[in-house]
């Protein structure tokens, strides 16, 4: 009875810790797109955009997804298995064509049988603008009946179904809703009327629901063509950039040292995909007449490493140091200044602690007295903006013998505590006194110097030997609240100084109160030529002449130039104009 009783303890914690593994680590998942190419769907998108769309949102998943697609109309028109080689999936998307009636039904039933049986996530995203509709109500009724049967299959297995429900379809009262495939299995139904708002509804699929990490790196109209990317950390196992317009982008250059690059092509996008940079400067040139988006997606492939430094006692119980690193094919990740000083949280069995990375790694002080001897260690990255893939929760185990030393060791040395007390005591107070006329002496000096500072910055202060000329056209493009501000001017030759400038200030004068405080970091002052510097000392994005002017760094602004501001609230955008004050015939 007793070994039974043993034998159950055993399955129970192997039990746990599966499945602790399984949910923080490596998960194979797959998604497949079950796409509507019927006639119908001409109407809503005579150009294809929908099929654009679906592309886009294959091709910048992280490398942890794998994609499979079913294209059907009467029938099954054609198919991508599962991979995360997405070539054959392009192929398809570029050539299908919309004709023939809406067979959901046979599709979702196809989809189903494409996932692998060891896949942990699966998720199925269908994309149709109208219910199922064949040739005649026989078989429309046997595909709503297959359909049902699809949507019970996906419960039982956990699949989850999302439905991208276009035109039509966005309207109720229908005679059987398709949308129930999502609402019985967990999905999402994201509607959409317009097909030119569809990239909305993508870029919420892949930053909301699939939590996909990415940084904007470059926003509005580059008129050169170009787009300078620093990344801002080393040893990434894999980049994308994601370039959207509302026209084509064509001839794409990289310019990159990696292992390999390549460019998928849309008719409103571009990805550019990087395996394994060498460096951390890229450049993109390319061909576009719209406005543009970019975003940068970072991924590391990773693996959890923890060593324990030392055993001490502390506080009358016995701590233990445990260090923490992550580890990719190319070394420690966190042996980058990217990383230095930053906060980190590491769950340690079920309790969670706050660290911070400091020389290559975390350290947590860990009480150890009363711990079973086995840890599990998991970190908490949700606070970077790289997606880390790959992220296996590590065990480690406690020395007790050591523990049992260092607890034996200490506890000799109660019966001499008093006299430690009182040796302390008289220490200290030497100390003290020592301190004390220290502190004193250090106050004269530290007084000293301040008056030799004060009198040596009144006799040299330098002075700006230019003054402001000009004017500055503000133009707000975008606020939180929606509410549109006419163009305001700012006369900056009223200004009869030539001390520095912020941003907020020429927004109040101009009695335009938007953004956030963001505004007051942005610094103008006057310079040679009468031009302008600009000093960003915010993380605002702003942007000249395609280029981004980063934290801490400065620009110069000649007449007739502008720069783009989007305020840290990632909301409020402007753009301010440098004008001379001379009627234009004369400049």
């Amino acid at each position: 009875m007793k070994n039974k009783f043993l034998k159950v303890i055993v399955i129970l914690i192997i039990t746990f810790f599966n499945f602790n593994i399984v949910n923080a680590s490596e998960i194979k998942k797959e998604v497949i797109f079950v796409v509507d190419a019927s006639n119908s769907m001409k109407s809503f998108d005579n150009e294809k955009i929908v099929l654009d769309e679906i592309k886009k949102m294959a091709n910048f998943l992280t490398s942890e997804y794998k994609v499979g697609i079913v294209i059907y109309n009467t029938n099954i028109v054609d198919y991508a298995n599962i991979s995360d080689d997405l070539a054959y999936l392009n192929s398809i998307l570029d050539r299908t064509q919309y004709t023939g009636y809406t067979n959901a039904g046979e599709a979702l039933e196809f989809a189903l049988n494409m996932f692998s049986d060891n896949a942990i996530y699966k998720n199925i995203i269908m994309v149709s603008d109208g219910e199922i509709v064949l040739q005649d109500d026989n078989l429309t009724n046997k595909s709503n009946e297959k359909f049902k049967n699809a949507i019970d299959i996906c419960k039982q297995q956990n699949i989850v179904i999302d439905t991208i429900a276009l035109g039509e379809l966005t309207e109720d009262g229908k005679k059987y809703n398709i949308l129930d495939a999502s609402n019985q299995t967990n999905g999402q139904v994201f509607k959409c009327n317009n097909v030119l708002k569809l990239n909305e509804i993508t870029n919420e699929i892949l930053f909301n629901k699939f939590k996909i990490k990415k940084s904007l790196v470059g926003i509005g109209n580059t008129s050169s063509g170009e787009i300078n990317i620093k990344l801002p950390t080393s040893n990434l196992d894999k980049v994308k950039i994601l370039i959207s317009s509302n026209n084509k982008i064509d001839n794409i250059n990289v310019n990159c040292k990696s292992e390999s690059a390549n460019v998928i092509n849309g008719k409103k996008f571009a990805i550019i995909q990087i395996n394994n940079p060498y460096e951390e400067n890229i450049n993109l040139k390319f061909n576009s007449k719209g406005d543009i988006e970019a975003y940068l997606l970072q991924e590391y492939i990773v693996n959890i490493n923890s060593e324990i430094e030392k055993y001490y006692y502390e506080n009358d119980t016995v701590k233990a140091d445990i260090s923490i690193y992550l580890n990719n094919k190319k070394g420690n990740i966190f042996n980058d200044d990217y990383y230095n000083n930053k906060p980190l949280s590491v769950k340690i069995n079920n309790d969670i602690y706050e660290g911070t990375i400091k020389n290559k790694k975390v350290t947590i002080p860990l009480d150890v007295l009363d711990l079973d001897e086995n840890l599990t260690i998991y970190l908490d990255l949700e606070v970077f903006e790289q997606n880390f893939l790959n992220i296996k929760p590590i065990n480690i185990k406690l020395d007790k013998i050591e523990i049992d030393r260092v607890l034996e060791e200490n506890e000799k040395d109660y019966k001499y505590l008093p006299l430690y007390i009182i040796l302390a005591a008289l220490i200290l107070v030497i100390v003290l006194i020592i301190l004390k006329n220290i502190d004193n002496r250090k106050k004269e000096l530290v007084k000293q110097q301040k008056i030799n500072e004060e009198r040596e910055r009144l006799l040299f202060k330098p002075k700006n030997p230019y003054t402001y000329s000009g004017k500055l056209n503000v133009y707000v493009i975008n606020t939180e609240d929606g509410v549109d501000i006419a163009p305001q001017t700012f006369n900056l030759q009223r200004k009869e100084t030539n001390q520095k400038i912020n941003l907020k200030e020429i927004l109040n004068a101009c009695k335009i109160n938007i953004g956030d405080d963001s505004s007051q970091n942005i610094i103008f002052e006057p310079a040679a030529n009468k031009s302008l510097n600009l000093t960003n000392n915010s993380y605002a994005t702003i942007i000249k002449n395609g280029s981004l002017v980063t934290f801490e760094k400065s620009v110069s602004i000649n007449f007739n130039e502008k720069i783009s501001i989007i305020l840290e609230d990632e909301v409020t955008e402007l753009e301010i104009h440098y004008k001379s004050l001379k009627p234009s015939s004369y400049i």
